[in-house]
């Protein structure tokens, strides 16, 4: 399970990307605590979102001027290559978020990270070496091919 942040308000919510078991299916994907405006410090139940994918292992924060994405590693099941899921800010209803886009793996992501580099959104994961998504121009939360970068 890997932990992550929402929102960098004083009571956070808190992101968890779940590998589930087979005794609790429903806990598999990525979970949102949010924290519970009634109770400084308390939250509220967790929501899970599917991924989309098996062994969701890393989760990311991050987005640009049309919201806040979240992006998890999925290491897949065995003799899949895993994914990369995104979710992307529903505008119609703030603070909840689109099914997500998933973006194939390699050999199976075990880590994800989303940030601005050079002025530009960019999703990178670690998948049997390092790889690089652009955001699409104009599609905003959508990424593009990927680049392998060399080590």
């Amino acid at each position: 399970m890997k932990l992550a942040c929402l929102s960098d308000a004083q009571y956070p919510d808190i992101l968890t990307a779940n590998q589930g078991t087979d005794s609790a299916p429903t806990t598999l994907g990525l979970s949102i605590l949010r924290h519970d405006p009634a109770q400084p410090g308390a939250f509220l139940a967790a929501t899970t979102l599917d991924t989309g994918d098996y062994l969701s292992s890393s989760v990311a924060v991050g987005g640009s001027l049309a919201g806040t994405y979240l992006a998890v590693a999925n290491q897949g099941a065995p003799g899949w290559p895993g994914s990369i899921s995104v979710f992307r800010p529903d505008a119609a209803h703030p603070g909840d978020f689109l099914a997500p886009d998933r973006y194939e793996g390699f050999y199976g992501p075990s880590a994800v990270a989303i940030g601005n580099v050079g002025g530009a959104t960019a999703l990178l994961s670690a998948d049997g070496g390092t790889f690089l998504r652009w955001e699409a121009s104009g599609q905003p939360g959508v990424f593009g091919a990927t680049i392998q970068l060399r080590q």
